[in-house]
């Protein structure tokens, strides 16, 4: 099973609301590392690009979302996010609200404090991170490196640009490597990744 970390994700919450640049940059501007920060629309396309896979609706996917103040929701596989933006946004607030989202007894969104740290070493898999600044690495060698490992870990980042801040330490000494020859965005890296896990299962 494919385990994927959304890291320091642009997904935080101001007074109880979802802090989106477009609509905060005054709170925004107080705030360091804002470049990174108030970009709630890049979880919700992550998110999207990862449910609507062929290997979630296999149940062969896990995904984490680590936000950029710490925090960790985990996501369930049947989970049906919404498809309108302004929906997305008010699930995630109503996920702030109560910690949890649950239907049919059974926990669809949880939110917790927790480190990136803490969580992969909690889950006890060997990760690859995907970084502009790695190896620059062929789609057919990751297609190699996944079908090797099939319960392989990948951690990217969440953010619309810019370095990881690893505040925790969590990816020091973990392989990192880069796709294609410039700096692509999240989803786009998400896309590629999703297609060689298909590849590397059919290997």
């Amino acid at each position: 099973m494919l385990t994927i970390v959304f890291a320091e994700t642009a997904l935080e919450f101001f007074k109880g609301r979802v802090l989106d640049a477009n609509d905060d940059w005054k709170v925004l501007s107080r705030y360091e590392n804002k470049d990174k920060r108030g970009r709630p629309d890049i979880a919700h396309d992550l998110l999207k690009l990862s449910l609507d896979s062929g290997l979630n609706k296999r149940g062969e996917l896990r995904v984490f979302v680590h936000t950029y103040d710490e925090r960790v929701i985990s996501v369930s596989p049947e989970l049906r996010l919404p498809r309108s933006y302004k929906r997305f946004v008010g699930l995630m607030e109503d996920l702030e609200h109560k910690g949890n989202i649950e239907a049919d007894d059974k926990t669809l969104l949880k939110i917790e404090q927790k480190t990136l740290k803490q969580l992969l070493t909690e889950l006890k898999t060997d990760f690859i991170v995907m970084d502009a600044t790695g190896k620059k690495t062929k789609l057919k060698a990751l297609v190699s490196l996944l079908s090797k490992n099939k319960d392989a870990g990948i951690i990217l980042g969440g953010f619309p640009h810019g370095l990881f801040l690893d505040k925790s330490k969590a990816l020091a000494g973990l392989p990192r490597i880069a796709i294609g020859e410039t700096e692509l965005t999240a989803p786009a890296v998400l896309s590629a990744v999703l297609t060689c896990a298909e590849m590397a299962r059919e290997a």
